[in-house]
């Protein structure tokens, strides 16, 4: 095993928690959850497949990320979500790799939704930053959609292997998402001092599911890709909906 701290943040994540934590532990030296008050055996299990858990108040996704990387051992930190699972090819490369510290690593991710993997609509391709040196590297403070800031003179490279994403078991687990994600996208907007518009908040939900179904070859993962589509153009409605609401009177005095 390399001396990497792999992260996962938890949430009632009981489902796959434990194969996610049994694959880092075959390249990780140190495997930390940080557990934002769950209420299901998260922490049971992860602490039964080999990881310490720490807790935590919810920070946002960066912030609580941040927050992960300090309870760290080691300076290399392998950021991984709770639902996501290291193929055994994904294990080899990062057991073969020589870590230079002014680099960055992605990983492969391929994402399913109820069993399905999705290969279009906006999911895959999916190359995301996640292996990095926590003395260069960070996570913005964003609430959601959080990103890795990385030095212009980084290199990022691409690792062999898939991460396998078990997004969503069900269509009402994707719904009860939606929502949540709608509200921190609208407050991320108000943090970054947007200003509503009447008129891009009635344009984008179609542009929306136009660039999910088109733009993005939505209509090659069959129903799921239309699906997606549909349920991609209400998130961006939510969207604007809460921050128009969250940006009114009437919203701030209830």
């Amino acid at each position: 095993m390399k001396d990497i701290s792999a992260i996962v943040i938890t949430k009632n994540a009981a489902e796959h928690i434990g194969r996610c934590v049994a694959a880092l532990a075959k390249v990780c030296a140190d495997i930390v959850v940080i557990d934002t008050d769950s209420s299901d055996d998260t922490v049971m299990l992860a602490e039964q497949a080999g990881a310490r858990v720490a807790n935590s108040d919810w920070l946002g996704f960066g912030a609580t990320k941040n927050f992960g990387a300090e309870q760290a051992r080691f300076d290399w930190i392998l950021s991984i979500d709770a639902d996501e699972v290291l193929s055994e090819e994904l294990v080899m490369s990062i057991k073969n790799l020589h870590l230079d510290p002014q680099s960055v690593y992605q990983l492969d991710r391929i994402s399913s939704l109820c069993g399905k993997w999705i290969r279009y609509s906006g999911w895959y391709p999916d190359w995301i930053p996640r292996l990095y040196h926590r003395k260069e590297v960070r996570w913005n403070d964003a609430p959601v959609h959080e990103r890795l800031i990385i030095p212009a003179n980084f290199d990022l490279v691409r690792l062999k292997g898939k991460l396998y994403h078990y997004s969503y078991t069900s269509y009402e687990q994707f719904d009860k998402k939606l929502d949540r994600y709608a509200r921190l996208s609208a407050q991320s907007m108000i943090s970054k001092n947007k200003k509503y518009s009447p008129m891009i908040a009635q344009l984008a939900p179609a542009f929306r599911y136009f660039r999910t179904l088109v733009l993005k070859l939505g209509f090659l993962d069959g129903r799921e890709g239309f699906w997606l589509s549909r349920k991609n153009a209400q998130l961006v409605k939510k969207k604007y909906e809460y921050f128009y609401q969250m940006t009114t009177d009437t919203y701030l005095e209830n």
